[in-house]
């Protein structure tokens, strides 16, 4: 394993990647708990800039709400434990879940299980990730725009839903509009976007 932010994590093998660059299992030096590493590809010209990536500000914005709140965290937004600039390229540290939503779905469906128990699995599911947009609607006034399975994690035992990478999302508090409307996965892009409208919210 590779030592990484200065030995501060050990990163492991890689088990995510797309257009921002990869995702690494890492594991803490000291206490030995494992993360999700998300390294960009972009190479920036200092730590001011690397913190103007959407993401950071959005992650950041969680952890202010947090402070606010006594230090409690929405449990259906995945957290970041550490965002860091090393040699050009920015880092950032999440809390390890299980699998992506899409991934659960096929392993359950390789059980020979074709459907998810309603009540126990989807019903549970949907109420999280619903209350994970409701926090980022009305405490935050964070837009998504890009909601699909592989963008929502899973622990399994117990279950439980986390909405990820807010690569594209807006922050409808300062950005008001108008807003592109070649945005998100086309399989999963509201009625809004393929009609091209460049006026939408939430």
């Amino acid at each position: 394993m590779t030592q990484v932010l200065y030995g501060a994590y050990e990163c492991g093998e890689m088990i995510g990647s797309g257009s921002f660059g990869h995702v690494y299992n890492c594991r803490n030096s000291k206490t030995g708990q494992w993360f999700a590493m998300k390294r960009f590809k972009k190479k920036y010209v200092n730590k001011k800039q690397a913190y103007e990536e959407r993401e950071v500000k959005v992650l950041n914005r969680f952890n202010e709400v947090a402070m606010q709140r006594g230090g409690e965290y929405c449990p259906y937004v995945i957290r970041a434990d550490k965002i860091e600039y090393e040699n050009r390229k920015l880092i950032i540290v999440f809390e390890k879940m299980d699998m992506s939503l899409s991934e659960y779905i096929k392993k359950r469906g390789r059980k020979g299980l074709l459907k998810l128990d309603e009540q126990l699995e989807i019903k549970v599911i949907m109420k999280q990730i619903l209350l994970g947009v409701k926090f980022l609607h009305e405490e935050l006034g964070i837009m998504h725009r890009d909601l699909k399975p592989e963008n929502i994690m899973v622990n399994e035992n117990p279950l439980c839903a986390k909405i990820i990478d807010f690569g594209t999302s807006k922050d409808l508090t300062l950005e008001t509009g108008p807003h592109t409307s070649y945005v998100s996965t086309r399989w999963y892009r509201a009625p809004e976007c393929v009609l091209r409208s460049h006026h939408y919210n939430y």
